[in-house]
């Protein structure tokens, strides 16, 4: 199924979106079956795959007939195996029981503490354990940091945050433990990092 996905979206960007527009995260606009199966695929190999599936869908809903919707439905049926195998089994709360029990610090800057405690308060609500800091020197960009052994939780976490937060449209996730020590020594595995770039709301 993957193969498949992978060479339609090889052509697609070799060929260009009918008018090759892109918003401001580098992502297709869009406007056809081809420009949003080619948006789909983006925020699939960044990681975001809710964001991903919703596309993929739109491709099967509103351009039944393009030749691409038979690929967008391969995607769905893979994304949704994909988020399965974050559950944790007997867990009520689904694809986001991978938060249980999971220790997070969220870094940010002061300015940003609206946004810091809304994911604080969605995290600690899926059972994890949250420590705020706040730092003037706080990195600008949203993103998620994970040390050794924790990239699974990340890619739910980001995946997460992309749906909680109006901007940016997706959160990047990246090995981080030596920054992770450095700014919080003795935290868990994971650190959100919450840029100015992070908004509830437009």
């Amino acid at each position: 199924m993957r193969t498949a996905v992978l060479w339609s979206l090889l052509l697609l960007l070799s060929c260009g979106t009918e008018n090759d527009g892109l918003d401001e995260n580098g992502l297709a606009i869009s406007g056809s079956a081809q420009s949003q199966f080619a948006r789909a695929s983006q925020l699939y190999w960044r990681g975001s795959l809710s964001a991903s599936r919703e596309e993929f869908n739109g491709v099967i809903y509103r351009f039944p007939g393009s030749t691409l919707a038979e690929d967008a439905r391969l995607a769905v049926r893979r994304i949704e195996n994909e988020l399965r195998e974050t559950e944790v089994p007997g867990d009520p709360a689904g694809a986001h029981g991978v938060f249980r029990g999971l220790s997070v610090t969220i870094v940010g800057r002061s300015n940003g503490r609206t946004v810091m405690e809304y994911i604080s308060e969605k995290l600690s609500l899926r059972g994890s354990s949250v420590n705020l800091v706040y730092d003037s020197q706080a990195p600008e960009v949203t993103v998620v940091l994970y040390r050794h052994g924790h990239e699974l939780q990340a890619r739910a976490l980001a995946d997460s945050l992309s749906e909680w937060l109006f901007r940016p449209a997706l959160v990047e996730h990246q090995g981080g433990g030596g920054l992770i020590d450095a700014v919080a020594p003795g935290s868990g595995g994971i650190m959100v990092v919450v840029g100015t770039d992070a908004r509830l709301d437009n």
